[in-house]
């Protein structure tokens, strides 16, 4: 806690073990405290993400971070669309979020971070190819949002 580090990154699974700990420890030192949850093998119902994510809104954490690898658009969307519903629950908490879905069909959620109000989008510092969690590196990742921010200008001006 007495580094300089900003932010402090705890999986939730070990912060929900030992609570009061983190949460003392927490108290000393005024840090971004990001609570995590990471699943790489599997999907959830729409009612599953909502308990998850209200217990981790209970957490002493600042900004709340959940990580899924998504198989399909339609794991994808349900993800999407659940974090997004629930990030009014964690704005009233005064928390951040950041959800993500990994994998090939989870680069939406990188690509398009407003849709979930995520404040932070994770890239590769490596070769593209060879990323399986579904990081973009910069120049790929500004050639989207810049094709993103062109849809958008066009379907606004069209009303």
């Amino acid at each position: 806690m007495k580094s300089k580090v900003s932010a402090i990154d705890v999986e939730y699974k070990f912060y929900k073990i030992d609570r009061q700990y983190y949460d003392s420890l927490f108290s000393m030192e005024k840090k971004d405290i990001i609570i995590s949850m990471h699943f790489y093998d599997r999907i959830f119902f729409e009612n599953d993400y909502k308990k998850m994510f209200t217990e981790m809104a209970n957490s002493s954490g600042n900004i709340i971070k959940f990580a899924i690898r998504t198989f399909t658009a339609n794991d994808l969307f349900l993800f999407m669309m659940t974090a997004r519903k629930a990030y009014n629950m964690f704005k009233k908490q005064g928390k951040k979020v950041i959800f993500i879905a990994m994998g090939d069909v989870g680069k939406v959620s990188r690509v398009w971070p407003e849709f979930t109000n995520t404040s932070v989008v994770f890239l590769t510092a490596y070769d593209k190819d060879n990323n399986n969690i579904g990081q973009f590196d910069r120049n790929t990742y500004i050639k989207y949002r810049k094709l993103l921010a062109k849809i958008h200008k066009n379907s606004t001006a069209e009303k």
